[in-house]
């Protein structure tokens, strides 16, 4: 019956007009500390009003001479100012993170199961970064370390897709 009548048809070309259920009260306002980044500027430009937002960052905070910080995430200006100040290497750090991660297989519930990675070819990376920080080289503004080996060993070169099916 409802095909013969052209229900179907008639409901799908039914429009029904409905009042806005949510109006707001007070205009749109301007937000502090919100700073707009013009889309179309040129790169150069957008990044310098980026790097404005970000907080100060002051070392003497995180740093005391020769040492190395206690225990705490590293983000990549610590990881910028650490290399720049040669208190450590990107090869140090490459180091650091392959005898975490091959000391992990002796656990009982292997890390490596979730990380694939080839030791040679972090260290081969490694070498390169530390080469043109010596250099004055570094690969962009953010000073990635290792191109991301710092965050989750997911560099495009390291990891390996494997597909079932």
């Amino acid at each position: 019956m409802k095909k013969e009548n052209n229900m179907v048809e008639m409901l799908q070309n039914t429009e029904i007009p409905e009042k806005p259920m949510f109006k707001p009260e007070f205009p749109p306002q301007a937000e502090p500390s919100v700073v707009i980044v013009d889309e179309e500027g040129k790169p150069t430009d957008r990044v310098e009003s980026a790097l404005k937002c970000l907080p100060h960052y002051d070392p003497a905070s995180c740093w005391s001479g020769d040492t190395l910080p206690s225990f705490r995430y590293w983000k990549i200006r610590d990881f910028a100012y650490a290399y720049r100040s040669k208190l450590v290497t990107p090869s140090k750090i490459a180091e650091q993170i392959i005898t975490l991660v091959e000391g992990c297989k002796y656990h009982k519930a292997p890390t490596p199961l979730l990380i694939s990675f080839d030791a040679e070819d972090i260290r081969k990376q490694a070498t390169a970064s530390t080469q043109m920080f010596k250099e004055g080289n570094p690969l962009s503004i953010f000073i990635v370390p290792l191109i991301c080996l710092s965050f989750c060993l997911s560099d495009i070169n390291l990891v390996k897709l494997e597909h079932s099916g």
